[in-house]
């Protein structure tokens, strides 16, 4: 089936910029690992950006990528990372995981129980894992901008454009924001040129 009539704004991490950018928040930093739950969305992300890959360096950052669908290993995961020698964690989607009876997992509560208990810090890829007993933050997407650049196609097409004419795209600007109690945690400042531009949550 082909779809003729449909155009739109893909959500996409923005997985090199944010991780380029982690550096500079934290030079001491060498080797992350990323947590995506199982589901469509993160696969389809994942696959896009890593090509299959499940490590790569980048900006001289050695990055490893895990995708986790069952609660359990989700928490052993978290609690094993210093040992298996991360420096810290990025939290990707961890929307869609099951308990041991295949039952949801209550996203919020898992993200708190992973802030808790994580024996290294945490950043993340969208704004709403940003907060206290949450993440620190970091270059981030937020639905802000997605909503922008939906709206500037939306235009277009009120303007007679014929949306397969407009290739979906991805957004590309991302939010800097971080919490505060998670910095005065784990003792991170930020250098002044990136604190004059982030934005901070409690």
């Amino acid at each position: 089936m082909v779809f003729t009539n449909i155009t739109g704004v893909l959500e996409r991490p923005l997985f090199k910029k944010s991780i380029v950018q982690l550096k500079e928040t934290t030079p001491s930093i060498k080797n992350f690992l990323i947590l995506f739950n199982d589901g469509t969305t993160s696969s389809a992300a994942i696959k896009e950006e890593f090509k299959g890959k499940t490590t790569t360096t980048l900006g001289g950052i050695d990055v490893s990528v895990q995708q986790i669908g069952i609660l359990k290993e989700w928490k052993e995961t978290v609690l094993g990372t210093k040992n298996q020698g991360f420096d810290a964690i990025i939290i990707g989607l961890y929307h869609t995981l099951k308990d041991d009876n295949e039952q949801s997992v209550d996203a919020e509560q898992l993200l708190i129980w992973t802030s808790e208990h994580s024996p290294i810090p945490l950043f993340a890829f969208w704004d709403f894992a940003v907060g206290a007993n949450k993440t620190i933050g970091g270059l981030v997407l937020y639905g802000y901008t997605q909503g922008e650049t939906a709206a500037k196609m939306a235009l277009k097409i009120l303007k007679g454009k014929s949306p397969n004419m407009i290739r979906p795209i991805v957004g590309e600007k991302g939010r800097y924001l971080y919490s505060k109690q998670q910095h005065k945690k784990w003792n991170i400042r930020l250098p002044k040129n990136l604190r004059s531009r982030a934005d901070f949550v409690e």
